[in-house]
C-alpha cells in the first residue's frame, strides 16, 4: 500500500496538469492491482481498468525501452523472444557475433545482419524465414520509435501493448 500511496501523491502533486485519462499505472499481478485500486479510491482519483494485457507486461515494457533506447541490449533480447527469435539459436550467434566484431549494441547489429543477408544470400547462415523474422522485430521498434515524437505517453503505450 505504501508505494501505491507514494504513486497517487506523485500523480496529485508532480503531475496536476496532466489529465488522469493520459496516466497509466502498470503492474504485474493481480494482487497489486488491487492494492492500487484501493489507494486510488482513497484518493479520489478516477481510474479505469483496461483488463488484463495480452502481453506479458515485461514485454510491454521491453518494446517501451527499446522504441526509446534501442541501445538496451537485455530488452532487445526480450523483445526477440517475443518475436520467437532469442530462442533460435543460429539467429543469436548471427546477432551476437555481428555486435561482437563491429563493436556494436544488438539493435543495430540486428540490422546488420539483414543488410548483409539481402546483398549476399549465400554467405548467410540464416534462413529466409529467420531473416523475415528479424525484419519484422525491427519493423515493429522501428515503427513505434517513428510514431513516438508525435504521440502522448499513454498513447504510445496504448500501441505498443497493441501491437
Amino acid at each position: 500500500a505504501c508505494e501505491a500511496s507514494f504513486v497517487a501523491s506523485q500523480i496529485r502533486q508532480r503531475y496536476p496538469a496532466i489529465p488522469y485519462s493520459e496516466m497509466a499505472i502498470l503492474y504485474r499481478t493481480q494482487k497489486t492491482g488491487q492494492v492500487f485500486q484501493n489507494v486510488l479510491r482513497q484518493w479520489q482519483i478516477p481510474f479505469h481498468i483496461r483488463g488484463s494485457c495480452r502481453k506479458p507486461i515485461r514485454d510491454v515494457i521491453a518494446l517501451l525501452t527499446c522504441v526509446l533506447n534501442p541501445k538496451d541490449n537485455v530488452a532487445f533480447q526480450r523483445v526477440m523472444q517475443c518475436f520467437g527469435l532469442h530462442s533460435q539459436p543460429p539467429v543469436r550467434q548471427a546477432i551476437e557475433q555481428a555486435a561482437k566484431t563491429n563493436r556494436i549494441q544488438l539493435f543495430e547489429a540486428a540490422e546488420l545482419v539483414v543488410k548483409f543477408s539481402k546483398q549476399s544470400e549465400r554467405a548467410s547462415k540464416l534462413t529466409k524465414t529467420q531473416l523475415n523474422a528479424i525484419s519484422k522485430c525491427l519493423e515493429a521498434i522501428e515503427r513505434l520509435q517513428n510514431r513516438a515524437p508525435l504521440l502522448r505517453l499513454s498513447e504510445l503505450i496504448k500501441r505498443t501493448i497493441d501491437f
